[in-house]
């Protein structure tokens, strides 16, 4: 056994969700690896919400769209990934962010006394708690109460885990490693039913009656934080400030060691819409504490926001009042109050006092712009999967393709939203995309997407980007972003084994095989290698595939929905093939795992040649409706087919590639639907295994009297078998005479092809003129009157 803890695995995330906790979140364990260009404080490992990819861990900005599945829980239990449940609209926490012991000892108690002791309350590094609730009405709101004790360093912390002023969760671990090694505990077993149920007034009592608990003993509550006010931060103080030389201060005050890179723009936009041009300094001083700058990239960015107005000082304030607790340290807050006192008053036309200017600032200023000059610095080499902005020689970024393209990889919020789904030839949606109310993942992507997409650019970025651009650049995101979900579903499913290939034509297909060896032998290996076939398929598209399962059968019995049962996602099977001579047919192959020839109709109308080929083709060349070029789409599909005749084939030599057997017992459609999983998982593991899907001599050889016994045959046939009983060698113009089937000396081109396919149903074989007995193997088994 190893005695490192974070290669031992863990069930924390699989019994969160087994206890009811739906909304959890895989959280970095305190120990990870992160990645070079990762944004994420490595002091805050353990609390922040991540992903990993590559063998390391980096944080994850789309965390609350993030939907945990029993699948994923594996995966974040292996990786020992701490456990992190939302907070604000289904549950709710209140944190005791308390390390004064007596202070902790006092509300722990009255917490105790409200609840009988009886509320799950969790334990990270003593004397903490945090207690956690289920919300009841509206989405309960973040707030944060800071206290200070005179003489005492230090503040003492109440803080309730809501939605943001922006509607954002926010979150809490609930499970696993507390960063100082400790593991997090709950006082009892944590289950969705042993959790108590809370309002927003019921909180605010609560942490009102602490609050005054902590009067008691002589901390004084500082102003909460509260982010709902006028403009969404907490603040009425607006874009412009009274005196642009404060702004310097704020902006000092802001944390930028764990910033995701849409906040880190967001700040950019509210520098510049206090400072305007004079803001650059402030803002690449801002950048430059981050652990990962790209200089260069800092200065594209800044010559391409576009402030409208509404955002600036009063959101600035918002954000260093919540890094520091809700004060403003220096004095700050005060100079803040007057001089937004001062801009009012001015605007109303009453000066109060003349204009401050603070001493070292001199408000003509303005600093350089910002120089790649290399012998001046040296920059940092950006993250492997950063790409620059296209700008000119200004700086400015330009409003094109590339740079939309760009912006959508390098965002957070982006880069994991649009995927092409091979299987179905379209591009899809895979995360709620930034400021759309459309929830629904993961779903085929609409021209709506598009819009919502263009509209977000134009609002956000460049006003007068085009929507050709924007969509050219989310196609070529979402095209290098491929998958394929039968091979993720076959890769997903674990076979349990237990053998049900040979069998499964029997026990769900009505097929009876009585006790021959041959007919028993014949049933388990088309039945077998044709689901192998369709797992090739899938796993190598445009693979040699070109052999149809083919069910007989009385009509109505079942024998569509047989294989319709046979495909975990509905839309991967089809029965309404078009002409497979158009380019209908090719398109509606894209998408479908399994295709019926319903009743044999489209093809055997055809050709043998015709449908020999379409058959045998491996990839589809043609122009998708919404593509402008020409483009080859491997096969991902396999062929069935179902009739309820037995004399439908025109040519057994020709039409060999139909995999023939009858059904004539009941047809257990919701059986062979119960263990679908199990045999896909078993044909998966058999060709992982290397086993070839297609059949051996002897099993070939019986098939093609299968075949044989399905060409109808003539009037005159009876008389052929009688006349070839005694040769051994014969010609067609031979048979054609003795059964005077063409007047003498003159030949009938239509009966002597019709006698030569006669001669090869029934086993004779052709060597130029002349055809030779050669009986075939199994003839017994399938003689017809």
């Amino acid at each position: 056994m190893t005695d490192d803890v974070s290669l031992m695995p863990q069930l924390l995330h699989q019994a969160a969700l087994q206890a009811g906790l739906v909304d959890t979140i895989p959280v970095m364990p305190p120990w990870a690896d992160l990645h070079e260009h990762s944004r994420v404080d490595p002091a805050m490992r353990g609390k922040v919400p991540a992903d990993y990819y590559g063998g390391l861990w980096d944080g994850m900005g789309n965390w609350p769209e993030y939907q945990m599945t029993m699948e994923s829980a594996v995966k974040w239990d292996n990786l020992r990934a701490n456990v992190g449940l939302k907070m604000g609209y289904q549950y709710a926490a209140l944190d005791v962010d308390v390390t004064d012991e007596l202070l902790a000892q006092v509300m722990r108690h009255h917490m105790d006394s409200i609840s009988g002791g009886g509320w799950p309350v969790r334990i990270g590094q003593a004397p903490k708690a945090l207690w956690i609730f289920r919300v009841s009405g509206e989405p309960i709101k973040r707030r944060q109460y800071p206290m200070k004790k005179e003489g005492v360093e230090g503040r003492q912390l109440i803080e309730v885990m809501g939605v943001s002023s922006k509607g954002r969760p926010t979150q809490a671990v609930i499970f696993g490693t507390h960063p100082s090694g400790s593991q997090y505990e709950w006082n009892m077993p944590l289950h969705v039913d042993s959790i108590p149920i809370c309002t927003q007034e019921q909180m605010d009592n609560m942490v009102g009656a602490l609050v005054e608990v902590a009067k008691t003993r002589g901390w004084e509550p500082k102003r909460a934080t509260s982010p709902n006010t006028s403009d969404g931060t907490g603040s009425d103080l607006g874009a412009e400030p009274a005196d642009v030389g404060l702004v310097r201060e704020v902006v000092d005050l802001i944390p930028n060691d764990d910033l995701e890179y849409d906040d880190w723009v967001s700040i950019g936009y509210a520098i510049k819409g206090a400072m305007g041009a004079t803001g650059w300094e402030t803002f690449a001083t801002f950048s430059d504490k981050a652990p990962k700058v790209v200089p260069a990239t800092t200065a594209q960015m800044w010559n391409g926001f576009k402030p409208d107005g509404s955002a600036g000082m009063g959101k600035l304030v918002f954000l260093a009042r919540q890094a520091q607790g809700g004060t403003l340290p220096n004095g700050l807050d005060d100079r803040i109050r007057s001089g937004a006192l001062l801009k009012g008053a001015e605007k109303a036309g009453m000066p109060m006092v003349a204009p401050v200017v603070l001493q070292g600032i001199d408000p003509s200023y303005r600093p350089p712009p910002p120089v790649d000059d290399p012998e001046a610095h040296v920059q940092p080499e950006p993250p492997s999967d950063w790409i620059d902005l296209v700008a000119n020689d200004k700086g400015e970024a330009y409003a094109n393709m590339a740079n939309a393209e760009a912006y959508l990889r390098n965002s957070d919020s982006w880069k994991e939203c649009f995927a092409f789904d091979a299987f179905n030839g379209r591009m899809v949606i895979l995360h709620p995309l930034p400021e759309d109310d459309n929830m629904q993942t993961p779903r085929l992507m609409t021209d709506a997407d598009y819009r919502a997409t263009h509209k977000w650019f134009q609002r956000r970025m460049w006003p007068k980007i085009s929507k050709g651009d924007v969509i050219d650049a989310v196609d070529s995101v979402a095209e290098s972003n491929v998958y394929e979900p039968v091979q993720d579903y076959l890769r997903a499913v674990k076979w349990d084994g237990v053998p049900r290939l040979d069998t499964w034509l029997v026990n769900y297909a009505g097929v009876d095989c009585g006790v021959d060896p041959a007919v028993i032998n014949y049933n388990a290996q088309i039945g077998r290698k044709w689901l192998i076939s369709a797992v090739a398929r899938a796993m190598q598209p445009g693979c040699q595939a070109d052999y149809a399962l083919i069910l007989e059968g009385l009509q109505g019995v079942g024998k569509s929905s047989l294989f319709g049962a046979l495909c975990p996602d509905p839309d991967w099977f089809g029965d309404s093939l078009p002409d497979f001579h158009t380019k209908d047919a090719s398109e509606y192959l894209h998408g479908k795992w399994i295709v019926e020839l319903s009743e044999l109709t489209n093809v055997l109308k055809s050709e043998v040649e015709d449908m020999r080929r379409f058959l045998t083709r491996k990839v589809e060349n043609f122009r998708a409706s919404y593509a402008r070029l020409h483009e080859k789409h491997p096969r991902r599909v396999v062929f069935a087919g179902s009739t309820n005749r037995d004399d439908y084939l025109k040519d057994a030599e020709g039409e060999r590639r139909f995999w023939i057997t009858r059904c004539v017992m009941p047809l257990d459609v919701a059986g062979l639907a119960a263990i679908r999983d199990q045999l896909w998982a078993e044909a998966y593991a058999a060709y992982m295994s290397g086993e070839n899907w297609y059949l051996d001599d002897h099993t070939e050889a019986y098939a093609r009297n299968v075949q044989r016994m399905r060409v109808p045959k003539h009037e005159w046939e009876r008389e052929l078998a009688l006349f070839l009983s005694d040769k051994h060698e014969v010609t067609v113009t031979m048979c054609c005479n003795a059964m005077q089937l063409s007047e003498y000396g003159k030949r009938n081109v239509r009966m002597e092809r019709e006698v030569g396919i006669a001669l090869r149903n029934i086993g004779w074989v052709s060597s130029g003129r002349q055809f030779t007995q050669q009986p075939y193997v199994g003839q017994s088994a399938f003689i017809r009157d």
